[in-house]
């Protein structure tokens, strides 16, 4: 049965252990119910503990399982490292953000406390890796921001506005970079599935639109994220292909009151988010983890985003430039030949 946690009696004489089991399964649960890969190396010695076991060959819930284990302090695991309590962590993390205000909450927090004190090891926000860049750079011509945590405005963790759903729908069509970055947040959120989203989709409006201040950013629909017609029909499930998506639908309708299968790809353009929320579902079909580390994010977005467009010319070298970045040498584009 589907979802459904179910203890080994061989445990149950101490309360203690069933109950690391029991949260043991459960956060494998949630990590197949919101797409979360873990990204980290196993090493030799937890191979061959694993060895003989159901996931000797299966390197995705091998790494699930040493992330549940190390969240209920199981010692069966040998010597995790640092990156795999740090993606612990960042599980942790996702999981208060969806159930901090429950009643497990606050196991959670317990949990992600003492790993933290345990392994002296500090806890990413959010969807962010351990790898991933700052909070985009404030733009230095608008106004100082108010005071970090001031109800309303900025969350107590710095890194964009708070903005509810209603502000989110009433975004002008070219926000600003502060607006983006807490739009990619918001939508990331509710839609956490593959790790690094809200990074790949504020780094994504940068290379499409330089987040929205590209002359050409209306042209032809698509808006700050510039999705094209035939991206965007992939983000709406039919009876017989792309049914993984229906299950974000719901989600969509609850958290932002938008009915997704209704929406015209005419209307992206106005409403970044709508935009961003087609950007999303369209990641969402793709089958590989979005990479923590920016490179392989340029790498991503070439293969699995731009590839959409048409005349797409996507390259590793523009997705870093108009993102701000410097390209390293191996990934520069070549110069252009003289006519």
């Amino acid at each position: 049965m589907k979802n459904v946690i179910k203890i080994n009696p061989d445990v149950m004489d101490d309360k203690r252990d069933a109950l690391a089991v029991a949260w043991n399964e459960a956060l494998r649960i949630l990590m197949e119910d919101i797409g979360f890969t873990p990204e980290f190396q196993i090493t030799p010695e937890q191979q061959s503990f694993l060895a003989g076991t159901a996931y000797a060959d299966d390197p995705e819930a091998a790494a699930k399982t040493i992330v549940a284990r190390i969240a209920t302090f199981d010692t069966s695991i040998p010597n995790p490292t640092e990156e795999q309590v740090t993606e612990t962590l960042r599980l942790l993390a996702m999981a208060l953000e969806l159930y901090g205000g429950q009643p497990d909450g606050q196991t959670l927090g317990r949990i992600k406390t003492e790993l933290e004190r345990v392994h002296g090891v500090e806890a990413p926000s959010g969807n962010n890796p351990p790898e991933a860049a700052p909070a985009p750079p404030e733009d230095p011509a608008r106004e100082p921001p108010p005071e970090e945590g001031a109800p309303g405005t900025r969350n107590n963790e710095g890194g964009g506005e708070v903005m509810d759903a209603a502000a989110l729908r009433k975004l002008p069509s070219n926000p600003s970079r502060d607006q983006i970055w807490a739009l990619s947040r918001a939508v990331a959120k509710v839609l956490p599935g593959k790790g690094n989203a809200d990074r790949f989709l504020y780094e994504t409006a940068a290379a499409e639109s330089q987040w929205g201040t590209h002359p050409d950013t209306f042209k032809n629909q698509g808006g700050i994220f510039q999705l094209d017609r035939v991206g965007f029909d992939d983000t709406q499930a039919t009876q017989d292909h792309r049914k993984n998506l229906n299950r974000h639908y719901a989600t969509i309708k609850k958290a932002f009151g938008i009915d997704w299968p209704k929406v015209k790809y005419e209307e992206i353009s106005g409403s970044p988010l709508l935009g961003a929320l087609a950007a999303r579902l369209l990641i969402a079909n793709k089958e590989p983890p979005i990479p923590a580390d920016v490179i392989g994010r340029a790498k991503y977005w070439k293969d699995h985003y731009n590839s959409h467009h048409p005349n797409a010319d996507g390259t590793v070298a523009k997705f870093l430039t108009r993102n701000g970045l410097e390209v390293p040498e191996e990934y520069k584009d070549p110069p252009k030949k003289k006519k």
